[in-house]
């Protein structure tokens, strides 16, 4: 793209299905939902710098949880390659588990990314919206899952230092 074009990116977790309000959606159907992030922007810009051979950005000083992607461009530009990449603890996982319901399947799994996008540094309440800070409540209900499914001892460990250097 040229210099000082600008790629918007927008972030949510679901889509509007029909685009009328009394269905709880903030635009049209199809588009990215974001009226439950709350003040969360979960917008991503770039202003690219016209390199003829290309470019490439990573945002390295944020993170975002989210499902769907909207990308606009203030003007024409050629889109090569995306690539979303899961961030989170480096923690081993060593729990399994699977059954005949694809449901019950789903739900694990569910679990088990829910805790890749909620294990950082400390466990984060919720990752796409305005909750990205660690709350005691959520980390106590899942601790006891998260270690059935992963070695997270050195995580909560330090976890646990962290809540009393806060006190």
């Amino acid at each position: 793209g040229n210099s000082g074009a600008e790629i918007t990116c927008r972030l949510g977790e679901a889509l509007n299905d029909n685009g009328r309000e009394d269905h709880i959606n903030d635009g049209p159907a199809g588009s990215v939902y974001t009226k439950n992030l709350r003040t969360a922007k979960t917008t991503l810009r770039y202003i690219l710098n016209g390199n003829p051979k290309g470019e490439t950005y990573h945002p390295t000083q944020t993170y975002f949880g989210f499902r769907y992607v909207s990308m606009t461009a203030s003007e024409d530009v050629t889109i090569v390659n995306l690539k979303g990449q899961v961030v989170g603890a480096d923690l081993d996982e060593y729990g399994t588990f699977e059954c005949s319901d694809e449901s019950v399947n789903q739900l694990y799994q569910n679990t088990r990314w829910s805790a890749r996008g909620n294990f950082l540094s400390i466990p984060t309440d919720c990752p796409q919206r305005d909750e990205r800070l660690g709350w005691t409540g959520d980390s106590q209900i899942f601790c006891q899952t998260g270690c059935y499914n992963m070695y997270s001892a050195a995580f909560y460990g330090k976890y646990i230092r962290d809540v009393m250097g806060a006190q």
